[in-house]
């Protein structure tokens, strides 16, 4: 598979990331809202609950959602990359990286994130739980990011492109959450008014990127020369 860095695509994967990363925050978000019967708060990074939930045991199912929306999304990604179609897989390989894998798979190396979180409430410090949710992760993880490797069967600069690919939205996702939660958000209280527990600047933000990201993917395809599509269909295995 052949990936053009265009200006579009670019737009597409940073929209999308930022985008993922939302919808991860308003899965924890409606699931909350589900179990205790009220909304909680959501910032672009960040969710609780509302005091009438405090203590629930139920808790953790809402925190445990973010990551099983983001781990459906890779899943959905590798699906795409086994389909025929050469747009369907950029599609599927730009989903995988763009939901950040790093993320959870390092984070839960160093003891952190909502899975581990969610481990700690339930076993407390166990080094016995640690390891059994970064192997889960890593479980979960791997599958998408192989069939995204196999998809760059052919390139001169495998290595390169899937490497970038997963190092550097990790970087990319930091320095776009520092900006939006610690200043936009935080310092400047910009639009920080809320509907159901959402400050309107994430709702903003969050369909912003939906446009944006649909209508990038849409000049995308269009200037994919045949040749390259052509080429795809070649050098990609299901």
């Amino acid at each position: 598979m052949k990936i053009r860095l265009t200006p579009a695509y670019i737009s597409t994967f940073i929209t999308l990331l930022v985008l993922c990363g939302g919808l991860h925050e308003f899965t924890h978000h409606l699931a909350v809202r589900l179990i205790c019967g009220e909304w909680g708060a959501q910032t672009f990074g960040s969710f609780s609950f509302p005091a009438s939930c405090e203590g629930s045991r139920l808790r953790l199912l809402a925190t445990l959602a973010g990551p099983a929306f983001t781990f459906l999304l890779l899943w959905i990604g590798k699906s795409k990359l086994q389909r025929v179609s050469a747009d369907l897989k950029l599609f599927g390989f730009t989903l995988i990286f763009a939901n950040v894998p790093i993320n959870r798979m390092l984070v839960a190396l160093l003891g952190h994130n909502d899975e581990q979180w969610a481990a700690r409430q339930i076993f407390g410090q166990s080094r016995i739980a640690y390891a059994m949710v970064v192997l889960m992760i890593f479980a979960v993880c791997l599958p998408p990011l192989l069939q995204a490797w196999r998809a760059l069967a052919g390139n001169e600069y495998r290595g390169q492109w899937f490497w970038g690919f997963y190092i550097l939205p990790f970087g990319i996702k930091a320095l776009i959450g520092t900006f939006s939660e610690n200043y936009l958000l935080g310092k400047r209280q910009f639009m920080a008014e809320t509907t159901v527990g959402v400050p309107h600047i994430v709702i903003l933000v969050d369909a912003a990127c939906l446009l944006i990201a649909a209508a990038s993917w849409a000049l995308t395809v269009r200037r994919r020369e045949p040749s390259s599509q052509a080429l795809d269909r070649d050098v990609l295995e299901a």
